[in-house]
């Protein structure tokens, strides 16, 4: 009996500090999306974005943090007239706003008018990197 309870402990912890650890490297990637977007280094910025994005989705799936960064990832590609690699990330973020998962997205920012670009407010065009 001890022993079966020093397992499943032992279990415990372990999925413990591997769910730390894949929440370090959501941060991690998102970090390099801020340093990489605030230098203008917009196309490292975007795959910094989209690493963070899709380990978002792997470790925490339906929560506003994801769609937030799907809809930053989507802005940002949008903001280099990508706007076929915008598609996927903005109808995720969209999803998840009409789910209710991400209510307060739908407060702050515009996401419909990423997947229907008539209703866009103009964006800033970087050069392309």
């Amino acid at each position: 009996m001890v022993t079966r309870a020093f397992a499943s402990a032992v279990a415990a912890l372990t999925l413990s500090f591997a769910a730390a650890a894949d929440e370090a490297e959501i941060f991690a990637h998102y970090a390099a999306y801020n340093a990489a977007f605030d230098e203008g280094r917009y196309a490292d910025a975007a795959i910094a974005g989209e690493a963070a994005w899709r380990a978002a989705e792997a470790e925490w799936g339906a929560r506003e943090e994801t769609a937030v960064l799907a809809f930053n990832l989507a802005r940002l590609v949008l903001m280099r007239d990508r706007r076929a690699e915008a598609v996927e990330p903005a109808l995720r973020a969209l999803a998840l706003v009409e789910e209710g998962v991400a209510g307060a997205i739908a407060q702050r920012r515009r996401c419909p008018a990423l997947v229907f670009p008539a209703c866009a407010p103009p964006f800033a065009s970087p050069a392309q990197q």
